[in-house]
């Protein structure tokens, strides 16, 4: 297994981890926060679904020789 597959795993594997930190980090720079009809946990989910493409892209990367 290459780098970039093992990356991808572990980005996979931590998801939820990296979307809850990446959501206190921005909730954290915002100055003011609007009210939305979303709640905390699918914000989480739609980042970590997001951060799965990230993983998903490493995981098929094959490097051309």
């Amino acid at each position: 297994m290459d780098n970039l597959h093992f990356l991808g795993e572990k980005i996979l594997e931590k998801r939820y981890e990296i979307a809850q930190m990446v959501h206190t980090n921005r909730m954290n720079d915002l100055k003011e926060v609007k009210d939305v009809n979303i709640t905390k946990e699918e914000i989480i989910e739609l980042r970590a679904n997001f951060i799965s493409y990230f993983g998903q892209a490493l995981m098929e990367k094959r490097i051309k020789k």
